[in-house]
């Protein structure tokens, strides 16, 4: 029996943004990434919003099951915080550096399971692996529910996500999995789709009765 990895699944190379709606309206909030065609360069991803917040990304493959994953916040109130999720031999160490000088690190059990760096271009593959893996699996993440908690902010977080692929929709020569992906803030009411190369391209998140966003990809 082999021992229990985590993994940091690759995004399919190319770049381009992500632009969030609010009931059907375009908001200020955005992401840009930008995956290398050569695996060995890093991945980068950033999201802005009001209020200054910024989440970068900035992933560097070692090896074939390895990463170094950069994570950094900051917004008009919040000053910066920084996280190195290090995968190696599929276990998980961060680094932590948060917004009052304190520094911290953490070691997490070995899991089945996906390292996900939050933003966008990382969760379509997320989703993909955890369908391949059975329709579930471990999900570790950087913590961003309270970013006004400076012990919490950016600390690792294990959770079980289930995923399943719905249906198939086509369309201007596209072929687009429609999927669920439950678990954290996400309940059998989101949508997700995906194209042939386990890109997000669409996403669908009714947050109550009178709040839908909705995420779209602009690729480049």
């Amino acid at each position: 029996m082999t021992d229990p990895r985590l993994e940091l699944p690759r995004p399919a190379p190319g770049a381009g943004t992500y632009r969030y709606l609010l009931n059907g309206e375009v908001t200020p909030v955005t992401e840009e990434f930008e995956v290398p065609t050569d695996p060995a360069e890093a991945i980068r991803s950033v999201r802005r919003a009001p209020g200054g917040v910024e989440l970068s990304v900035v992933a560097e493959p070692n090896g074939a099951d390895d990463a170094d994953v950069l994570v950094t916040f900051h917004s008009d109130s919040v000053s910066e915080v920084t996280a190195r999720y290090v995968l190696a031999d599929g276990r998980l160490t961060v680094h932590l550096h948060d917004s009052t000088g304190a520094t911290s690190t953490k070691e997490m059990e070995a899991a089945d399971g996906v390292l996900s760096p939050l933003l966008r271009v990382f969760q379509g593959p997320t989703i993909a692996h955890a369908i391949r893996l059975g329709g579930q699996c471990v999900v570790a993440l950087p913590d961003i529910t309270d970013p006004e908690d400076p012990a919490r902010l950016l600390q690792p977080v294990m959770e079980m996500r289930r995923a399943d692929r719905l249906g198939v929709e086509t369309g201007t020569g596209t072929v687009l999995r429609h999927c669920s992906y439950v678990g954290g803030n996400y309940d059998d009411d989101a949508g997700f789709w995906l194209d042939e190369r386990d890109r997000l391209v669409r996403y669908r998140f009714p947050q109550g009765p009178e709040q839908l966003w909705e995420v779209e990809l602009d690729e480049s």
